[in-house]
């Protein structure tokens, strides 16, 4: 059976993975330079030298057991296991439950943010995970898309890294490249060589949006600031867009395909409409030397965006992005819409040609990653 929907955003969290994903993925002189789970203060966690990195197992799900998604969750027996959504088989039968036929599966956010600082230990860490994930979706690769984890320290290392797991080494068809935590920004001339790998090795890059990066944030213990970072977090992506459109990268490369992960969709036509006026503009800086192709050319043949819930965005669709816009599940999260997504989609399609739905929730993403 099949459900004509499929995920272009779920997530693969640290807290859920068993416990020697990365010490048997690397070589034994590597493990010291791997995180392990074990007995803190606070519980089982997973630890890499004096850095406590994330619960492990049914604790992080604990945490995450809250408001009324995580409420839902646990009715219908999320949290049964303690590394379910690293299990292949529970996984599809979660996909299943969600009505969705597979998933484009993000990496461990924590991994980059925490060890960003030690360079060893990050590479290390990255590609252990990329071993394992590649494994994963082995079990079933029509329905697991894991996407890997490059390194954004150093050019040199993510090209290295772009020719291990591409389509020529371990068969992945992405890889997340935390644009926040970048040793220079994405419209620096450094990052050349990489895009140039990208293309050549057929790896679609994905910038996820990170919290936290700007005045607000959901972690901040005050709350006006909290709720402010929840509510502008998905267009944090907005700097990453303009800076890949306008650094030349897309028309220099015209098979790199880029997306903007769990970025939300809506505001994406104003800033195209914005990213063409100031192109066509001439003012101060002669844009128009940047790049010879409008803005929004470029975006429609080599940029995707991602969303789980937004009311506005596919009512634009066929105006502005039409092939280009994908809805996500943001599963196992608990803000996002599993097990209940086939209601979200009906409500956030209202009033939707079928066409323009089906290209959202299945056909985008299947001609993207080939599936």
């Amino acid at each position: 059976m099949t459900f004509g929907v499929f995920s272009a955003d779920s997530h693969m969290d640290l807290g859920f993975l068993p416990v020697d994903a990365f010490t048997r993925n690397i070589a034994a002189s590597e493990r010291d330079n791997v995180p392990q789970v074990q007995e803190t203060k606070n519980g089982m966690s997973w630890v890499l030298g004096d850095k406590e990195l994330s619960p492990w197992g049914l604790r992080w799900a604990e945490l995450a057991d809250r408001g009324d998604r995580g409420k839902r969750m646990r009715e219908v027996g999320f949290f049964s296991d303690e590394n379910r959504p690293a299990d292949p088989t529970l996984r599809i039968a979660d996909q299943d439950l969600d009505k969705v036929d597979g998933e484009v599966i993000y990496g461990i956010f924590r991994l980059v943010d925490s060890l960003k600082d030690d360079h060893d230990q990050l590479y290390a860490s990255l590609f252990a995970y990329n071993n394992f994930i590649a494994d994963f979706n082995s079990k079933d690769p029509n329905r697991l898309i894991g996407l890997g984890l490059l390194p954004c320290h150093s050019p040199e290392a993510a090209v290295d890294e772009v020719k291990r797991i591409g389509k020529n080494g371990l068969g992945l068809k992405g890889a997340e490249f935390a644009f926040a935590f970048a040793s220079q920004p994405i419209w620096h001339e450094v990052w050349e060589p990489l895009w140039a790998a990208a293309e050549e090795h057929e790896l679609v890059l994905s910038f996820h949006i990170r919290v936290g990066t700007t005045t607000v944030s959901h972690f901040s213990p005050e709350p006006a600031s909290a709720a402010a970072g929840l509510c502008v977090a998905a267009m944090q992506s907005d700097e990453a867009l303009a800076s890949i459109v306008m650094c030349g990268a897309l028309e220099r490369h015209p098979g790199l395909k880029v997306v903007l992960a769990e970025s939300g969709i809506g505001w994406i036509p104003y800033l195209l409409d914005r990213m063409d006026y100031e192109w066509a503009d001439n003012y101060d800086w002669h844009y128009s030397k940047l790049i010879k192709t409008r803005p929004s050319d470029l975006f429609r043949r080599q940029v995707f965006a991602t969303y789980q819930q937004d009311n506005v965005g596919p009512h634009l669709a066929r105006q502005y992005a039409p092939d280009n816009f994908m809805w996500g599940s943001d599963y196992p999260h608990p803000d996002g819409t599993w097990p209940d997504s086939p209601a979200f989609l009906e409500k956030g399609f209202a009033g939707v040609e079928a066409e323009i739905k089906s290209n959202i929730t299945n056909n985008n993403v299947r001609k993207l990653y080939n599936l």
